[in-house]
């Protein structure tokens, strides 16, 4: 279950067949409503007496219902997706052309978006209907940019992260946040201290409610000056030290992430061998450093620095090296 109630099971298995209905001709198949998996017919409310044109309408109207519910860009890249707002005959890669030219991309990069605006459309669809309209399905915030500077020095690290939020919601008050924190090997059994990870604002608001989650996995509220309205972007940056680490760094966000940004400052008396570079990942396949995958090297100043765009929810990101020792 995610913080916000939703089965992520089923959020996942919407998600799927939204992946499947969108090849091809998407929602402008003569027949789409024989593309649709178990979950999608249960969202769009289709019955098993229904014509093919009254199931037809039912799917329509529900996925139309649910994209208008997105910000943007999701919202464009979601209806693009599937076919809304484009010419019938286009097949989903054609369909993604002028969004290429939109937003200046290539088109995996344009894929990896269409990926997190159809995961945040799932969400949207596995939510209970709203109980009021001041109520939006769907998460709360995404982020458009991470910038995370590591510093290894001796025994201790230093993690400094500034993020930029844009708000999903009306009057976002308090922005939740979590970070797991992997001991290295031969470390001592035992939960994060509190006391000794320091975890300090530096700078667009404050931290309140420091608390532990699991063993190695830490919690708190990042509350913004003031209540941000929806659209609103926000920026705020703060420290964390820990005594040790595994030798590895990882984004896996919740939400939907823009871009993020790895710096590391390796000791100069214990720099790396090896430097993966992990994007897109298993979780739990992130920190395995026998998977084949593309390697960074040093700059003079012993730093590396790699960045990532389009992040998908409850996928791994970063960086992962190997010491001589």
């Amino acid at each position: 279950m995610t913080a916000q109630g939703v089965d992520e099971g089923r959020v996942g298995e919407i998600q799927a067949e939204l992946r499947a209905l969108r090849r091809g001709l998407g929602v402008n198949d003569t027949d789409v409503v024989a593309h649709l998996g178990d979950r999608l017919r249960e969202v769009c409310g289709v019955q098993p007496g229904d014509t093919s044109w009254t199931a037809r309408e039912r799917v329509l109207r529900a996925l139309s219902g649910l994209t208008d519910r997105l910000p943007e860009p999701h919202r464009e890249i979601a209806r693009v997706a599937l076919g809304f707002d484009s010419e019938p005959g286009l097949r989903y890669t054609d369909r993604l052309g002028p969004l290429e030219r939109k937003f200046d991309r290539d088109t995996r990069t344009i894929q990896r978006r269409s990926n997190n605006a159809l995961y945040l459309l799932a969400q949207c669809a596995a939510e209970p209907a709203p109980a009021s309209r001041g109520h939006r399905p769907g998460p709360p915030w995404h982020t458009a940019r991470l910038n995370t500077d590591l510093i290894l020095q001796g025994d201790g690290v230093e993690v400094t992260e500034t993020r930029t939020i844009v708000s999903h919601r009306p009057d976002l008050a308090e922005i939740e946040h979590s970070m797991t924190v992997v001991p290295p090997p031969g470390t001592p059994p035992g939960p994060l201290s509190l006391e000794t990870m320091g975890i300090d604002a530096v700078a667009g608001g404050e931290v309140l409610n420091p608390h532990l989650l699991s063993a190695s996995r830490a919690a708190f509220t990042l509350r913004p000056p003031h209540p941000l309205a929806e659209g609103d972007e926000h920026e705020f940056q703060f420290r964390v030290r820990v005594e040790r680490i595994s030798p590895l760094y990882m984004c896996t966000p919740t939400y939907p992430c823009d871009r993020f940004t790895v710096k590391i400052t390796f000791d100069p008396a214990r720099l790396p061998t090896t430097i993966q570079v992990v994007e897109g990942d298993l979780a739990i396949e992130a920190a395995d450093p026998t998977l084949a995958r593309p390697t960074l090297a040093l700059d003079p100043s012993g730093e590396a620095s790699h960045t990532f765009e389009d992040l998908e929810p409850y996928r791994s990101y970063g960086l992962l090296w190997q010491y001589a020792d």
